[in-house]
C-alpha cells in the first residue's frame, strides 16, 4: 500500500500506517442500521479520518503542510487527529 501511495523515489514513515480491523477505511463499511443521523455522522468520520490520513501520507507527515492542503487551521488538524486516532 506504501507503494502506491508514495509519490516519491523513498517510502518514508508517513506513508506507513498501522491500523486496528476495526478501523474503516471506506465509506462502505459505514454501518447501515441506526437512524440516518447516526449513519451520517459515522460517515463524516470516516470520510474525514480517511482524507487526513491521505493528506498526511502526501505531506510525508507534515502536519502544517497537510492542514493547509485541508483548508483547516493547525489546531483543527491536530485535534481530528486525536479524535480519529491517526496519532
Amino acid at each position: 500500500r506504501a507503494i502506491i501511495l508514495c509519490d516519491e523515489n523513498e517510502i518514508k514513515a508517513g506513508h506507513i500506517t498501522v491500523t486496528s480491523p476495526e478501523a474503516s477505511t471506506s465509506l462502505g463499511d459505514v454501518p447501515m442500521d441506526g437512524t440516518l443521523k447516526q449513519t451520517a455522522q459515522e460517515a463524516l468520520r470516516v470520510a474525514e479520518s480517511e482524507r487526513i490520513r491521505r493528506a498526511l501520507v502526501q505531506s510525508s507527515g507534515n502536519k502544517m503542510s497537510a492542514s493547509k492542503a485541508l483548508g483547516v487551521s493547525y489546531k483543527t488538524l491536530l485535534t481530528k487527529i486525536k479524535d480519529y486516532g491517526l496519532a
